[in-house]
């Protein structure tokens, strides 16, 4: 129960005890998928499979979480954000366990499919539910914490499925990610509230946010939405495509041209990843304090430069500054545009819209490589590069010319002489 005066500030210990708790379950969650990423090349020889069905595999991920991401944001809005994030560990965890017990190939790619739904819910429904709960000036801020918590999942899921692998043998981190998916769910299920914490910090978001509400109420709000949810998700599928189109082509360039070890690979990955991870949150601060604009323009040009900086590096330093600069730029990038995202979509339908947000952004994943696999053949690696530096360069320039961020909200709510229960 609160009384009297309380008032719920940005970063009262609800609002970081909330962002830490979908943390945790972010980063449970994508370990749990990213144990498996080491098994599935030995999983699939005992199915006869090589490296075709793991690209089926891949895809069939891709498109479902593609495809399903609205649908699930739709659901999220009508069962409640908490209910489906527990629903979508359940399904994540069955996804597993299917994958444990097949006994084929046709029942890996239905594992997948779910593993995939399981994405389609979870993620929207935990941006939505941090958009609920946080002033939109510090929102980015928690967001990257998020988002940093998923990123260092997958660091960790890679290498303790190697480790479980040697230890318990192709099985064992099957069983494990599915049980980090219960846990994930049970989490969920206990620390969340419902109807509580989550339901008084939205009730504050709703009063302090009603003037820049009805603002967009009275100002051709369809229009304003249309351009200002486009440009985001224009700018978030750049930067997915952009990787997604020298993919394919990216080890062999790796291995057959610069002649790097699988020791060198993993540490220009290593690099990537422990800058995006770090820099998430870092990224989330910077934009409270510059603005999303200017720091999407910055991100996008540092990530942009990445792959033109690309065409030059041959020695293993140089290709992992290359690896941080990415990682960089996509630190900066993401958060403020997901921050941004949250402010410009129908409060009352922000869910569905973040669905539909994630599977544009997202669908680069099966689009690019589809591309990626006929451009560089036959442009080769250095025009393939370019043309990765040009995509998120030219949307930069588009974005900077074009887009004004949301004005912020006004005044924290501060309830006077009232009782709340939990």
């Amino acid at each position: 129960m609160i009384k009297g005066n309380t008032q719920l500030r940005g970063k009262s210990p609800i609002v970081v005890g909330i962002t830490a708790t979908v943390g945790l379950i972010t980063f449970l969650a994508n370990t749990g998928a990213g144990i498996v990423f080491p098994i599935f090349p030995k999983y699939l020889e005992v199915f006869g499979g090589g490296p075709t069905e793991l690209g089926y595999l891949a895809a069939i991920f891709s498109f479902t979480a593609f495809a399903f991401s609205p649908l699930m944001g739709w659901v999220g809005d009508k069962i409640g954000r908490i209910k489906l994030i527990v629903l979508g560990m359940v399904v994540f965890a069955l996804s597993n366990l299917l994958y444990a017990e097949a006994d084929s190939l046709l029942v890996l790619y239905v594992a997948r499919a779910f593993e995939g739904l399981s994405v389609a819910g979870i993620g929207p429904s935990a941006l939505s539910i941090i958009a609920g709960i946080t002033d939109p000036e510090e929102r980015p801020f928690y967001i990257g914490i998020v988002n940093g918590a998923a990123q260092a999942g997958f660091i960790a899921g890679p290498v303790l499925g190697g480790v479980f692998l040697d230890l318990w043998g192709l099985k064992a981190p099957f069983y494990i990610s599915a049980g980090l998916g219960i846990l994930s769910a049970l989490v969920a299920a206990i620390v969340l509230p419902g109807s509580g914490k989550v339901a008084i910090l939205e009730r504050e978001q709703k009063k302090r946010s009603e003037e820049s509400t009805e603002s967009l109420a009275n100002q051709d709000s369809e229009v304003l939405l249309a351009y200002q949810f486009g440009i985001m998700t224009i700018v978030s599928f750049s930067t997915f495509l952009a990787w997604a189109l020298i993919e394919p082509g990216f080890s062999f360039y790796i291995y057959d041209i610069l002649e790097f070890t699988p020791t060198q690979f993993g540490l220009f990955v290593s690099a990537y990843a422990a800058v995006l991870t770090i820099g998430q949150p870092l990224g989330g601060y910077l934009t409270t304090r510059i603005g999303p604009r200017t720091t999407i323009i910055i991100g996008l040009l540092i990530y942009s430069f990445s792959y033109l900086y690309l065409i030059v590096a041959q020695e293993l330093f140089e290709v992992l500054i290359m690896g941080a600069m990415a990682g960089a730029g996509n630190a900066l990038t993401s958060p403020a545009v997901s921050s941004e995202v949250t402010k410009v979509v129908p409060k009352s339908q922000r869910t569905t819209w973040l669905g539909i947000y994630s599977g544009f952004a997202t669908s680069a994943g099966f689009v690019g490589p589809i591309v990626g696999g006929y451009v560089y053949p036959s442009l080769g690696p250095e025009r393939t590069f370019l043309i990765s530096f040009s995509i998120p360069f030219i949307v930069m320039l588009i974005f900077a010319l074009t887009y004004r961020s949301q004005s912020s909200p006004g005044k924290i709510w501060d309830p006077q002489n009232t009782d709340i229960d939990f």
